[in-house]
This record gives structure tokens, C-alpha cells and sequence, in this order.
């Protein structure tokens, strides 16, 4: 449906990480080193390791000594290497290039963890599936594009003998539209729910406005109108309600449950709401995605939430200050459906310097969770 550059990412479910390892790739001026320095210093926090692969060496929470040099690795780490439930590497050999045979970076990976690299012979294009725990064991969602472009036996070969539940994929990737949690928990993004959300956004600030005549949330009113109907349009003309309703099916089928929350806005194009020419219906854009995140899991059960920091709130002009005049901006929407699941000051939106997640979002329909792969703790 969307993403007209298609990459790929796999992941895990909620569960306690080790850390965390991104591969660099991006332009030295980029502001992808903000970016890495702010979740570290949120996930230091929470004794989780931030690596970072240069051509050299892995770096270990020295972020600031990479000073901004940009390494030639694929950029989008949870497609280049997966790390396995099994405490091996599955390196993604459709992306080995010249880089990778030159400085022989899945090797200095595997040594660096001391992890071996699988020898599976298919590459799986990650951000179709995720690892879930169902009791004491790991199974498998994945997208339904997976039983088209793979058989049942090359399945076998990388994952070996776990389930796999299959469920609809309302984008290029489920990992796009889906979170899952703990618990077999899973984080459904709701177009029903993102409308109401909007809906609710326009009539308080219509209230305050025709109270106080304010200009500034008289604007702010206007744009949430606008986009409320460009928002409407596209769910409309791809679909999005009857997708997202087979995909909740599809989970529940499974005894998954679902909780549906208002995590992204897709539209024709995502500046069309202030350059209303370069409207395309044919080229769909994030406006933000909160669904492509980082989770990690506490001891105690409680959730970390880590999800890719969208300028949208700004370009509709809702401030800090209007915000709390009209009790509504896309993060506090958002926030507001984690209630009773994952604390308010436990869900953080990072952007890195220079709108770096705005401009992977835009340019790239990839968010958080592309850049990073995730280690999660293994048992001995």
C-alpha cells in the first residue's frame, strides 16, 4: 500500500533488553548522533546498553567519541541483522554489499557478541514478523505476504519448530501498524479511534476559541479541521478501517488481545495540510507513526516506551501552551490510550537534532524501530 522505499525490520515483543544496537549509516550532518545520545540517555537508565558499529569496533555508551563520523553499513539495522532467541546472529545477506565484505561487519558483529551467525538460507525481511513469549516459549506474527514470498520448509529452516500466526498486513510491513507488548498484549493502531481523537482535538479548541477569540488556537482549529478530512479521505480511498478490523480479527483468532490505540496518521502527502498543491494521491506519507517503537520491560512488568518524535503537533502550531489550553496534541492522544498499561512518564517521543526522526519519517516511512535491533536478555 505505502512505502515507496521498502525496507525491512524484525523485533521482539516487550520483554527485558540487554541493549540495543544500531549500525550508523546516515550523514554525518544528519543529527543522527542526537538522536542516538537522547535514547541512550534513557535507556542507560533503565541498565540497558546503547552499541553503536562503526567499520572499526562496536562502541558501548561512548556515543560522544564517534563524534560524527558516519559509518558505510546499511542504515536500518533491524533489516541489516536480527538477533535470534537462540543467542545467534541471522545477517540479512540480501543487503551484503561492498561495505560489508570490505570491513566485514557481520563477522566483527559475531565476535563482538560472541554470538555465531546463522546459516539459514532465505532471508526474511524482518519487519514482517515478531518474536513473541506465549508462556515459557517463543512463537511467531507474522505478515500474511510471508506465506506468498517463502515456503513452509525455508520457514523451518531459519525459525526451526516455533509457531507462527500469520495476520493482515495493512501496510508494507506489520511493524508499521502493530506493537506488540507483554503478555501477548498487542498494540493495534485503530483508524476509528485516530478520527475521534482529532474529532475531540477540533471541538475543544472550537470551544476555547468561541470563548476567547483567540487567534493563535483559531489557526490551530483551522489545520485540525483540514487535516480531519485529508486524514478521513485516505482511510477511505485505502481502505484502512476493513484492513486494520481482518488484522485485529486475525490476532484475536489467536488469542492475542488487542488493544487499539491511535498510533499513526497516513496521508496522501504529509505536508499537504500547509502546501495544499502537492497533494497526491497516489503517494502516501507518515504524518507520524507510533507504533514503529522500542519497548523494554522492566523486572517488575512495567513497560518502557520509546516511539519515534513526530513534528506534526508543531506544524499544527499545538505548543506546549496550547496544548494545555485545548487539552489535546497527537503525543498526549497517544499517551492518553496507554492509560492503565504503560505510565505517562514512561513514554518518550525522540527526534535527535534537526528533525532527524521528522526526516527518516518523511523521506523513508520508517521510524524508531528500524534503526535499531534489539538484544534481549538471554537465560543461561
Amino acid at each position: 500500500m505505502t512505502s515507496i522505499n521498502k525496507i525491512s525490520f524484525t523485533g521482539y515483543d516487550a520483554r527485558p533488553l540487554q541493549g540495543i544496537l544500531s549500525c550508523g549509516g546516515f550523514p554525518h550532518d544528519s543529527g543522527y548522533l542526537g538522536l542516538i545520545n537522547e535514547v541512550s540517555e534513557i535507556l542507560n537508565n533503565e541498565n540497558v546498553d546503547v552499541f553503536v558499529q562503526n567499520t572499526e569496533t562496536v562502541h558501548k555508551n561512548k556515543l560522544n567519541s564517534l563524534g560524527e563520523a558516519a559509518s558505510p553499513f546499511w542504515p536500518f539495522t533491524q533489516d541489516r541483522i536480527s538477533f535470534l532467541p537462540n543467542k545467534s546472529i541471522m545477517p540479512n545477506n540480501k543487503i551484503a554489499d561492498f561495505f560489508e565484505s570490505v570491513y566485514g561487519g557481520f563477522d566483527k558483529l559475531s565476535e563482538f557478541f560472541k554470538m555465531p551467525l546463522a546459516k539459514n538460507k532465505k532471508t526474511f525481511e524482518g519487519g514482517n514478523y515478531f518474536f513473541v513469549k506465549d508462556g515459557n516459549k517463543d512463537v511467531i506474527i507474522m505478515g500474511k505476504d510471508e506465506t506468498i514470498t517463502s515456503t513452509q520448509a525455508e520457514r523451518a529452516d531459519a525459525f526451526g519448530n516455533k509457531k507462527i500466526y500469520f495476520v493482515t498486513q495493512p501496510d508494507y510491513h506489520i511493524d508499521l501498524s502493530i506493537r506488540p507488548l507483554n503478555n501477548k498484549r498487542v498494540l493495534v493502531h485503530s483508524p476509528k479511534l485516530l478520527l475521534q481523537g482529532i474529532q475531540k482535538g477540533i471541538q475543544n479548541a472550537s470551544d476555547i476559541y468561541e470563548k476567547t477569540g483567540d487567534k493563535e488556537i483559531g489557526r490551530v482549529l483551522d489545520k485540525l479541521k483540514v487535516l480531519y478530512e485529508e486524514t478521513k479521505t485516505a482511510q477511505g480511498q485505502y481502505h484502512m478501517e476493513e484492513r486494520y478490523k481482518a488484522l485485529s480479527q486475525d490476532l484475536k483468532y489467536n488469542h492475542f488481545d488487542v488493544i487499539k490505540v491511535p498510533g499513526n496518521i497516513e496521508l496522501p502527502d504529509a505536508y499537504s495540510m500547509e502546501y495544499p498543491a502537492k497533494y497526491k494521491a497516489n503517494s502516501i506519507k507518515y504524518a507520524l507513526n507510533y507504533m514503529n517503537a522500542i519497548v523494554h520491560e522492566r523486572q517488575d512488568g512495567s513497560m518502557v516506551y520509546l516511539a519515534g518524535k513526530s513534528n506534526l503537533d508543531k506544524k499544527l502550531g499545538i505548543t506546549p501552551e496550547i496544548e494545555e489550553k485545548i487539552g489535546f496534541s497527537f503525543e498526549k492522544m497517544f499517551k492518553d490510550s496507554l492509560k492503565g498499561i504503560i505510565k505517562e512518564e514512561d513514554v518518550h517521543f525522540v527526534g535527535g537534532k534537526k528533525q532527524f526522526m521528522q526526516n527518516l519519517l518523511e523521506g523513508n516511512d520508517a521510524s524508531l524501530h528500524c534503526l535499531f535491533s534489539e538484544i534481549p536478555v538471554y537465560k543461561n
